[in-house]
């Protein structure tokens, strides 16, 4: 029987999860091993960082990864390796590289990147250059991700877009609903992200602050979930912090009216998937982004949401101005997603590849 190994950053992490543990979680073939522990994860991600605070946890992740490798080598003995992101976080030591070469090359090795890890510099020049040699399979969330690999890997290399697959049993009619209920009082606006992304909202947050004022007597709230806080002071919108879980998000969405997701364009951000748009439209949600990034594939400008660089305002007055007009942004949002992102095909996908003798 087929052996499979997941190597993943960490078991909170949303990347491990939604890229490959929402699909392979289940399966008995699949055996998960994490670089970080839980501790450690909250301990570098749940707060600030420090140098010495990365270097201890980052030399933990690596013995743990060296026992692990150990371990499969003398007892579980892995036909394949699916490696999300990277094997060892920012520094991977010429040593520890070799002893990754002679593993890997011994096994079917199936590497997946859902971010532009090579811009931020999160894996090593070391470690790419092993997987672009040793990976059989490469596994991208967007186009402009494999269109930064070489050429002569793009045979081996396939588009699967970031989805949550929890979404897709929602019931839209119901959602929107109680959303519709709050609607005349109360409009409630949703960003989630990592802490890496919070001061993306500096750039929008007065816009939104001022729109709210003028949607009074409407109560305008800006939900933010994440894993640390956003402190910052406004006028007319109230600004709720929440401390980011899987099933605590999903629990918020029934009660939320327009997804944001501001970026600021750069090297790293033409990178980036837009999971969290993805997220709003499959919930429902009309959204309000930047033109940045994959999110110009997910948002349909005037259709499902808007893309816009300085008309933020505007925006959310127009939808939180009429209910029947926000809900027909609302239900084309849905409707997007479940046509081009509901991850039926993703899943279909990874269980071809687990039935395969590879």
């Amino acid at each position: 029987m087929k052996k499979v190994l997941l190597i993943c950053k960490a078991k909170d992490d949303p990347s491990s999860y939604y890229r490959l543990g929402q699909y392979l979680d289940s399966n008995k073939n699949v055996h998960c091993v994490y670089m970080l522990s839980g501790r450690q994860y909250r301990s570098l991600y749940g707060c600030r960082e420090t140098v010495i605070k990365k270097l201890m946890i980052g030399f933990g992740a690596a013995c743990r990864i060296a026992v692990f490798i150990l371990w499969d080598v003398c007892c579980y003995h892995s036909s394949t390796v699916i490696v999300n992101r990277k094997i060892v976080p920012r520094y991977c030591p010429v040593f520890l590289g070799a002893i990754l070469d002679h593993y890997l090359r011994r096994r079917f090795v199936i590497w997946d990147v859902d971010d532009n890890i090579f811009e931020s510099g999160e894996i090593t020049r070391l470690e790419t250059k092993l997987y672009e040699k040793l990976a059989d399979r490469i596994v991208v969330s967007t186009p402009f991700l494999k269109a930064q690999l070489h050429s002569s890997l793009w045979r081996k290399t396939e588009v699967l877009y970031t989805t949550d697959r929890d979404l897709e049993e929602v019931q839209i009619q119901e959602w929107n609903a109680v959303r519709k209920k709050l609607f005349n009082t109360r409009i409630h606006l949703l960003w989630a992200g990592t802490k890496g992304n919070l001061h993306y909202l500096d750039a929008v947050i007065g816009q939104l602050d001022q729109a709210a004022g003028e949607l009074a007597p409407k109560k305008v709230t800006l939900y933010v979930v994440s894993s640390m806080r956003y402190l910052r002071k406004t006028s007319y919108m109230q600004i709720r912090n929440i401390r980011w879980t899987r099933d605590g998000l999903l629990r918020m969405m029934p009660y939320m009216h327009i997804g944001i997701m501001p970026l600021l364009e750069d090297a790293f951000t033409k990178g980036k998937a837009a999971f969290k748009t993805v997220q709003y439209i499959g919930a429902g949600l009309p959204v309000i982004a930047s033109p940045v990034g994959f999110n110009g594939k997910v948002v349909q400008n005037g259709v499902n949401g808007f893309l816009t660089e300085k008309g933020w305002g505007s925006c959310l007055k127009l939808l939180a101005g009429n209910d029947k007009q926000w809900e027909a942004y609302a239900l084309r949002a849905r409707g997007y997603w479940e046509q081009n992102f509901n991850g039926k095909y993703n899943a279909a996908y990874w269980e071809d590849l687990m039935k395969r003798d590879v």
